[in-house]
């Protein structure tokens, strides 16, 4: 079977809503991906934050592990968007996951576990003594973060659902 989902998740200010979105529509489509219609509204982010990062992954018993020893039946994709302002605002993120038939053993009426994700990228800090200098990198946003860039309240939520194939 080929098949393209489509999933539409609303991400608001700093918070997702909980529980998965009602909204998936099975569509065929010439290939075996899975597509994340992400919109994001984040403002309101510390200055040394530059890029966001939606990355969604699903994981079943269907996906064939990659590589030699493998174990991890996933398959993930992501989407980087720059953040200006302070915020970033995108009616529409497009993240694909591209679903190799290889990768794929007996996906018929098989369940498939999706979840996405936000994380962001700080250039890092170097407030004057004695606070201590935040390095680069990326990292997830909670309210209660060990690095202040990170800490957004509330946190985004890591939104998560299934599908059968």
């Amino acid at each position: 079977m080929q098949a393209r989902i489509l999933v539409a998740l609303a991400m608001s200010s700093v918070a997702l809503p909980a529980g998965a979105p009602e909204n998936i529509r099975h569509e065929p489509a010439p290939s075996d991906d899975v597509t994340f219609e992400v919109p994001i509204k984040l403002t309101q982010l510390a200055a040394d934050i530059r890029q966001v990062d939606v990355t969604c992954s699903l994981t079943s018993d269907a996906i064939v592990p990659s590589g030699s020893g493998g174990s991890r039946r996933q398959l993930a994709g992501h989407a980087v968007l720059d953040v200006s302002n302070g915020q970033v605002v995108a009616p529409a993120t497009t993240v694909v996951v591209a679903v190799p038939a290889a990768r794929l053993q007996n996906p018929d009426k098989q369940t498939f576990n999706w979840e996405c994700s936000l994380t962001g990228y700080s250039v890092g800090t170097r407030p004057p003594p004695p606070a201590r200098r935040t390095p680069a990198g990326w990292d997830t946003f909670a309210a209660r973060h060990e690095k202040p860039s990170f800490q957004l309240s509330p946190a985004p939520e890591v939104l998560s659902g299934s599908f059968m194939w």
